[in-house]
């Protein structure tokens, strides 16, 4: 297993965290994804985000996640005790760097992020959105203990070169 380091992304990131974002996913994302990630606020929500790097310094991996109310987070039976748990953290990006992928980098950087969420006492899940066609992103949250909870006809199928069903 690789020694790597981790850090939050700063404003100096932007460049290089939109390039991978572009490279990894099938959405653009816009500016202010990228500069509320920096800054650990978008679209009025808290964000918590963590770049893995070699021992040279180079990206391995990028994690990002929103926390938001568990009412408003559109998946309304991931908490059954609301009151207890009010918040929900999103994993709203994960990406792995081609040079580092099958060297667990993936899931160390889920780790980091299932830590976090579970650090915080009012979050109650911490849930993903994945592309069913994706089958190498399936077969890796499920070995890392996500469960498959729905599916949404049709979702994220804007039109791009990186999607088959656009």
């Amino acid at each position: 297993m690789d020694r790597l380091f981790f850090r939050p992304m700063t404003a100096g990131d932007k460049d290089e965290v939109r390039a991978l974002h572009e490279k990894w996913f099938p959405l653009r994302y816009a500016d202010a994804f990228y500069d509320g990630a920096a800054k650990g606020e978008y679209a009025g929500k808290p964000v918590i985000n963590c770049i893995a790097t070699d021992v040279a310094g180079k990206t391995a991996g990028i994690i990002i996640i929103s926390f938001m109310s568990a009412n408003g987070c559109g998946e309304n039976d991931l908490i059954v005790d609301k009151e207890r748990y009010p918040r929900v953290a999103y994993i709203m990006t994960i990406g792995v760097c081609d040079a580092f992928r099958r060297r667990k980098v993936g899931s160390r950087l889920l780790r980091w992020g299932i830590e976090r969420a579970a650090s915080d006492t009012s979050c109650g899940a911490l849930f993903l959105h994945v592309i069913t066609w994706n089958k190498a992103a399936m077969r890796f949250y499920a070995r890392n203990e996500f469960r498959y909870v729905r599916s949404y006809p049709r979702y994220q199928t804007s039109p791009t070169p990186h999607n088959p069903l656009a």
